[in-house]
This record gives structure tokens, C-alpha cells and sequence, in this order.
């Protein structure tokens, strides 16, 4: 939890000091280029051995992340930061319901505890905004 809000803080902070938002943003998406890139040539066997399909999956999954981190940033830009936290992290709410439905993880209880926690969170997070 502290981890989270000293990066949801340190990211709406920036973002709203840059100069142009949209810029911030994009260096931002840059960074992800260099990580990947890292890893390809720290491992360019292990990515050599990695099905077709899973790259088009993996490269597909990884693009909608960074424009939904995109989005939130420029959201923070529009509206207080503990909102747009709150509603970023209710994120973690449907993963768990996927979870629980979908793939039938289990145990339930303690999803369901964990889950009820990240509701907590964002009830206090949007009270305090």
C-alpha cells in the first residue's frame, strides 16, 4: 500500500508539473522500450524460445497496459490524485473476481478478505480526496 501511493504520488506530481503532460507520458512509454530491451539482450535465447502466439499475446497485453498507464496519468491530470488512485486500484477488485470465476483459483476466503481490504482503501482514498 505505501509502495502504491508513493508512486501514484510521485507520477500525479510529475505529470502535473510537466510542461506538457503528454510528453512526461511518452518518456514514460520509453522507458518500457529500454526495459524490454534489456531483457532481450540479457536473454536472447530465452525470447528466441517463446511460441509465436505468446508474443503476439504477450506484445498485444503488454501495449494495453502501457496506454491504460498512460491514460491514468493524463486522468491525473484532470482530476485529484486520490479519485483517480482509487479507481486505478478498484483494477485489482476485477482481477479477483476473474480469478475466483473465471480460472477458479482458490482458496476463496482469503481473496475475498484480501479484496474487502482494497475496498477499505479506496473508500478512505476517496473520502480523504
Amino acid at each position: 500500500g505505501v509502495c502504491i501511493a508513493g508512486y501514484s504520488l510521485a507520477d500525479g506530481i510529475g505529470v502535473r508539473i510537466a510542461l506538457d503532460p503528454l510528453a512526461y507520458i511518452a518518456w514514460g512509454m520509453m522507458l518500457h522500450i529500454v526495459i524490454a530491451g534489456a531483457v532481450l539482450l540479457r536473454r536472447p535465447r530465452q525470447v528466441q524460445e517463446i511460441a509465436r502466439t505468446v508474443w503476439c499475446r504477450g506484445l498485444g497485453a503488454g501495449m494495453l497496459s502501457v496506454f491504460a498507464y498512460g491514460m491514468v496519468l493524463y486522468a491525473n491530470t484532470l482530476a485529484p490524485l486520490g479519485i483517480v488512485s482509487a479507481l486505478r486500484e478498484s483494477s485489482v477488485l476485477f482481477a479477483t473476481v476473474i480469478g475466483v470465476v473465471w480460472f477458479r483459483e482458490r482458496p476463496i476466503l482469503p481473496r475475498l478478505a484480501a479484496a474487502m481490504m482494497i475496498v477499505g482503501g479506496v473508500i478512505l482514498l476517496v473520502r480523504a480526496s
